[in-house]
């Protein structure tokens, strides 16, 4: 994985759901607040708000991996706060 971006350990096409469970980001070692992508349902991918080169990482990585597969299954990147 590329510097700044962190990629769930989890394998079982769930991590969706993790979006709704704020602890799973609370120890997370990011600058700003998370920002998650869900490019497969066994792949969550987190970087920092304030992390620009882990956020263009982010981009970088799902860009590869929709290459890669040629399938996504939710590319809008979404900001994870107390509100």
């Amino acid at each position: 994985m590329r510097p700044g971006v962190l990629r769930s350990p989890w394998k079982d096409g769930r991590d969706g759901g993790r979006l709704l469970w704020r602890q799973v980001f609370a120890a997370l070692p990011l600058h700003g607040r998370p920002v998650v992508m869900l490019p497969a349902p066994s792949t969550l991918l987190v970087a920092g708000s304030g992390d620009a080169a882990g956020l263009g990482h982010l981009a970088d990585e799902v860009l590869q991996m929709l290459q890669r597969t040629g399938r996504h299954f939710f590319l809008r990147a979404m900001c994870v706060s107390e509100d």
